[in-house]
């Protein structure tokens, strides 16, 4: 049988992830997005969507493969990848796999590198504990559909339990399909002085310790 080589990219969500198989052949266009819908219908939310779950990776599949079968290809590459040892570690930090796969989507659209992952992590778990809003810019691209260097303040009050800037705690489910970095960057993240951070036009990182840092800092590499 003639195989179809596809590779998912760290950081793609469901519906690229659908254009992405549609476009080898393996699916029709929405397909994977309407089989995760019945799925979540079906599993009275005991086990996790799709969202975050597929693992990104290049894979091989047969021509004619089912749907199913690609599924449950790229879910057991995740459940491979985020081994026990892993598992062990976030119960022991009194955090749910789920807590922590939503946490990595955001990393892994958020910041570039991993040992910059793990210091926003730090500051993430951080607004959590204190009930400070994550204000993840990476959430208002989910809602939106679009990405964008900056986001005005408009788009930030779009209404969704998905918007990091209106509502505390984490979204509701993860937002992309994160590479292990990001995954590891949420199990392992590094407590700083830093509260603050922002992409500078270059993708370099900026943390900050205090607001009016940050306001410096975006005075300074974003304005204009």
């Amino acid at each position: 049988p003639q195989e179809i080589r596809v590779t998912i990219p760290e950081g793609f969500n469901l519906k690229q992830i659908d254009e992405r198989l549609a476009s080898v052949g393996l699916i029709e266009a929405g397909e994977l997005i309407n089989f995760s819908l019945i799925e979540i219908a079906d599993s009275h939310f005991k086990m996790p969507g799709l969202e975050g779950y597929l693992f990104p990776d290049t894979y091989k599949f047969e021509k004619g493969s089912t749907l199913d079968e690609i599924v449950n290809k790229m879910r057991e590459n995740f459940y491979q990848k985020v081994n026990q040892k892993f598992i062990d570690q976030i119960e022991n930090q009194g955090k749910t796999l789920e807590n922590i796969v939503i946490m990595a989507s955001i990393l892994e659209k958020e910041v570039p590198t991993y040992y910059d992952r793990r210091l926003a992590a730090g500051i993430f778990w951080k607004r959590l504990s204190i009930n400070y809003p994550l204000q993840s810019c990476a959430t208002i691209a989910y809602i939106l559909g679009v990405n964008k260097w900056r986001y005005s303040i408009e788009d930030t009050k779009v209404d969704s339990p998905y918007n990091t800037y209106q509502h505390t705690g984490l979204p509701p489910g993860p937002i992309s399909n994160p590479g292990l970095l990001s995954i590891q960057a949420a199990i392992y993240p590094l407590i700083s002085e830093y509260n603050f951070f922002l992409s500078k036009p270059d993708g370099q990182t900026v943390f900050s310790r205090t607001f009016e840092e940050h306001n410096l800092n975006k005075a300074k590499y974003l304005s204009g």
